[in-house]
């Protein structure tokens, strides 16, 4: 949980822009009072700025120390995870790899894909949820399938994609068979959007012992190889996040194993 609300942070962004019309009225002010004598203007200009810089300071200390849940630079003290962004999407999601983000709890995980997914949304459709409390959806391939399409048209609507796309998008499902259904309605958003799609799941291991998750994870790899062989379009990019690594968690089914190969990112 964030120790800064998120009214707090609208006050900061409400306090900055008060600051800046009133920084440039001042400034015009100055230039109009004192047309023709530049000292005494950019002295006030100066005195200005020096103002600026004190109230910049004042907003700095509004920040505070989180330790749960995510942490907002605008209102949480934190270490600049910037390159780590931009690595992150040089390296595995620009390359299309689909991998894995895991490590125990508290180390930043979720924090890491928030500020992940703020960053693609520059160049992606992206499509970032949370299994942490959708047990429902893994009752049957049919929930699975229904409810995951749920999910994502509010991401869609959200990012300004195309009514119609949204619209072919949520049309109904099958209910003889929803996994491969799904996996249309997947090549066809790839395919339809303006942009290509990136999947972030967080909190995988909340379903990671289910049969249906398991299934779901291999539509998303047989679409993965398929795209690598030119016979689909698919995901730009898959990023699930978890405290274990899902690439070399082997659960046992109906006597089989099943495994999801992924790549794997460390940070």
């Amino acid at each position: 949980m964030c120790l800064c609300s998120n009214r707090h942070g609208d006050r900061i962004v409400i306090f900055k822009k008060i600051k800046d019309l009133l920084t440039l009225a001042v400034i015009k002010l100055a230039s109009q009072v004192y047309n023709g004598d530049k000292q005494n203007e950019q002295h006030v200009v100066g005195q200005i700025c020096y103002s600026q810089e004190y109230r910049n300071r004042e907003v700095q200390s509004m920040k505070s120390f989180n330790t749960e849940g995510i942490c907002i630079p605008e209102c949480n003290y934190m270490a600049d995870t910037s390159a780590t962004i931009e690595q992150i999407i040089t390296q595995y999601v620009s390359c299309g790899k689909y991998f894995t983000i895991d490590r125990p709890r508290q180390c930043g995980k979720t924090t890491t894909l928030y500020l992940l997914e703020k960053r693609l949304e520059k160049d992606y459709t992206v499509l970032s949820m949370s299994f942490e409390s959708a047990d429902e959806l893994f009752a049957s391939l049919y929930t699975l399938a229904a409810g995951f399409i749920r999910k994502a048209a509010r991401l869609l609507r959200q990012q300004g994609i195309p009514k119609n796309v949204c619209n072919h998008w949520q049309r109904p499902i099958s209910k003889d068979f929803p996994l491969d259904d799904l996996g249309q309605r997947i090549t066809e958003l790839c395919t339809d959007s303006p942009r290509d799609v990136v999947l972030m799941i967080d909190e995988v291991d909340k379903s990671s012992n289910n049969q249906v998750f398991l299934s779901f994870l291999g539509l998303l790899r047989e679409k993965y190889l398929d795209q690598m062989k030119g016979k689909d379009k698919t995901f730009q990019s898959v990023i699930l996040a978890g405290v274990y690594d899902v690439k070399k968690r082997k659960l046992l089914h109906r006597s089989q194993n099943t495994q999801f190969e992924t790549d794997r990112y460390y940070y």
